[in-house]
């Protein structure tokens, strides 16, 4: 381990609780930390554990933080914690040393179809986390799998056609395309475009995870804007 830490540094921090001004106790980590000693490190990244936390919480914890985890074992060992000790969705960033928005989007991941997390755990190629969170965004299965065949990186995508002819030869009425963008954004765009229209028209309650997202949105599309104006 000493080794690694000299070539990589800690990839994983400590664990600590505060006993008083600049006195804390060791909660997980013991080897990490003298490892980082035997270095002759003055410092070593720690995260704060609340106190009141028990020993059966604090290996759940350990083992998000050191174990090689999807998305989706992630989201669910959140939630064991969530449902065991009530804690919010703050409380659960302190304790994993984490944001509040992050634990919002990781949480929301539970509510993936258990045919498109299998999809995506069976995968060679795994797609980026924030993808995920687009498709735990949608509340229908089938609205979920399409969505994720087509983030898919090596999915193959359709012959292209050119513009105003069908598959079948027959002309049919011009495909809109996004000067600034492939073929490919320029319906996510149209389509995403479409889906906001459409919920304007028959609103729901959004969840946390659904603001994070279209705030996500929004600062995107406002960074590109911005880009442009300047």
């Amino acid at each position: 381990m000493t080794d690694s830490i000299r070539k990589y540094g800690l990839q994983q921090p400590i664990g600590v609780r505060e006993l008083g001004p600049s006195r804390f106790q060791l909660v997980f980590g013991e080897r990490r930390l003298r490892a980082v000693r035997a270095l002759g490190q003055q410092t070593v990244p720690c995260i704060l554990v609340p106190d009141g936390i028990d020993t059966a919480e604090v290996a759940v914890v350990e083992n998000v933080l050191r174990a090689d985890l999807t998305p989706f074992e992630e989201a669910d060992a959140f939630v064991a914690l969530v449902e065991k000790h009530g804690y919010s969705h703050a409380d659960l960033g302190q304790i994993m040393g984490r944001d509040k928005a992050e634990i919002t989007r990781t949480l929301g991941l539970t509510r993936v179809a258990p045919a498109v997390r299998e999809r995506y755990e069976g995968a060679e190629k795994k797609i980026a986390r924030y993808k995920l969170y687009q498709i735990a965004a949608l509340e229908d299965a089938e609205a979920q799998m399409r969505l994720l065949d087509s983030l898919t990186d090596d999915q193959p995508q359709p012959a292209l056609r050119a513009p105003g002819v069908a598959a079948t030869g027959a002309r049919d009425e011009p495909e809109a395309v996004l000067s600034a963008f492939s073929l490919r954004v320029s319906r996510n765009i149209l389509r995403t475009r479409e889906a906001l229209q459409a919920f304007q028209e028959k609103p729901k309650r959004l969840e946390d995870v659904d603001r994070e997202v279209l705030r996500d949105l929004r600062r995107s599309i406002d960074a590109i804007l911005d880009d442009e104006e300047g």
